[in-house]
């Protein structure tokens, strides 16, 4: 019986850890800061499940395009990674998301900022569930 030396071991967490971090990152950057969707099945499961949805949308891949699809007729948001952490198969981010009227209006201009947790359970490098806690917002005046 042969055992994985223990540095192997080490580094094939690494990898795994770099992997779900590169995985958050990439969805966070073309999902919802780009918009892009033609990526999103390498980024999620099939049976993903978003937790951070209004109880009322769906919280699968489909109810993901269509609130995404929905907000951005009302609202320009970017979000910017500030730290990002790795737990396991979880992902935990702090995000900061900028936010304002699409409607240009003169209230358009005034910006909305988001201090966000963001948790993601991550599958063989797929995003398999979401979670969202608002830690803070500020608003311009």
């Amino acid at each position: 019986m042969s055992r994985e030396p223990a540095h192997e071991k080490e580094l094939g967490m690494k990898k795994e850890t770099d992997l779900n971090k590169a995985c958050v990152t990439d969805f966070i950057d073309q999902v919802w800061n780009q918009r892009s969707f033609e990526n999103l099945s390498n980024l999620i499961t099939d049976n993903f499940v978003d937790h951070s949805q209004p109880y009322t949308c769906v919280k699968n891949v489909e109810g993901l395009v269509l609130y995404m699809t929905h907000l951005e007729k009302y609202m320009n948001h970017y979000s910017i990674i500030k730290e990002i952490t790795c737990v396991g198969e979880l992902v935990i981010a702090r995000i900061t998301m900028q936010t304002s009227l699409a409607d240009g209006s003169e209230k358009a201009h005034k910006l909305e900022t988001f201090d966000l947790l963001r948790t993601f359970r991550v599958i063989n490098s797929q995003i398999a569930e979401h979670w969202e806690i608002i830690l803070d917002f500020q608003q311009d005046s």
